[in-house]
Parts: structure tokens; sequence; C-alpha cells
């Protein structure tokens, strides 16, 4: 991705384990890409602690681990279960760091997981109330219509898109990512992802 957007933006790969970092690392060398930087640490740390607010125009979360690997409802019912990276305080942090109509796609292999991911972001308001007549605030982010004929199933007003992202939805190229090629010989060939932005500009 960050190969095929060389010249027209600035990438950042943020990983967790370090045998991942060390094999992004080698293929962006090998590759001389000059535009994309690796990190390696706490996703939710980095973006407190190391990102300006409103300076990401989208992020892109491939692959995220639920609580249990069956990716069990019941175990995400917790929005901010620890056990998890995508909790309502991870999502206020991306938001924080989007500029005004900034993006995020989050793909996964787990519908199920996704289901319960689409909830926690349709819960989120911001903290300013609106005019509405609950006193309720406006959504944080709201999900993106793609013009394609992409299916979805929808969530409490959150899309879960299912396939694989095209350009539309922030995916430049098609690339064999680290689970791709994991699971290429197993039963994980679902896709599916939420494609959400930060419509809000006054926030």
């Amino acid at each position: 991705q960050a190969l095929a957007d060389r010249g027209s933006a600035h990438w950042a790969a943020a990983e967790l384990k370090h045998d991942r970092v060390a094999s992004i690392f080698s293929r962006m060398v090998m590759r001389d890409v000059m535009n994309l930087c690796v990190l390696g640490g706490d996703a939710m740390q980095l973006l407190r602690a190391h990102v300006k607010a409103k300076s990401i125009s989208h992020i892109f979360v491939n692959f995220p681990e639920p609580p249990h690997r069956s990716g069990n409802e019941d175990a995400v019912r917790s929005s901010d279960d620890a056990s998890h990276l995508l909790t309502s305080e991870f999502f206020r942090m991306m938001h924080r760091a989007l500029v005004p109509a900034g993006r995020i796609t989050i793909f996964s292999d787990n519908r199920r997981y996704l289901r319960s991911v689409a909830r926690v972001v349709a819960a989120l308001q911001t903290e300013k109330p609106s005019r509405r007549e609950d006193g309720t605030g406006r959504r944080l982010l709201v999900s993106e219509v793609l013009s394609n004929e992409t299916p979805f199933e929808e969530i409490n007003g959150v899309r879960l898109y299912l396939g694989v992202p095209s350009a539309e939805g922030g995916h430049v190229v098609s690339e064999q990512s680290y689970f791709d090629r994991f699971w290429e010989h197993g039963q994980h060939t679902e896709r599916c992802f939420l494609l959400l932005s930060r419509k809000n500009k006054t926030n």
C-alpha cells in the first residue's frame, strides 16, 4: 500500500509483535519503500503519546485479534475489555488523531467479532449534547456508503461490508498480508470490513 502511494502519502505501520515488526522492516528495506515508518509497540500508547491530534487521514486496522479466538460476542460484551484493541477508548483515540472527514478501515476474517465491534462504534457519541429530543450527542464515527455493489449487513446503523476493501475503501492495491499467507491453506476464507469516517468537523 505504501509503495503504491509513494510520492503522494506518508505511511506508518504499527505492530506489537517483534517478529512482525522485523518482517515489515525487512520488506520495506528490500523494496526501497521510502514513505513508510515502522513502529513497534502498543497502538493505544502510540496514538496517545506520539500522534498529534488531527494529523492522520486514514487509519487501517488489519485482522484485529478478538478477546477469544472464537470471536464469541459474550467476550466483547464489555466494550472496554483490555484484552482486545478495539475498545471505545481506542476508537476515541483514533477519532482524535483523524483529520476532519478522516477515515478508518477495519479488515477482518471474523464476521462475528466485527459485528460486536460495529455495536461499539454505534454506541460512541460526542460528549457535547445535540439538539435531539433525547439530549444525547452525535455519533462520533459514521459508516461510509460505498458507491459499488458491495454486499453488507447493517448493525445499529453501522454497515458491515462483506468482501475485501477496494480502492474506494482505501486499499489502493491488493496485497497479500501476513494473515492471508498464514490462513491460505486453512478454512478462514471469509473477509469483511468496516469503513468509518469522522464526519463532524466541529469535534
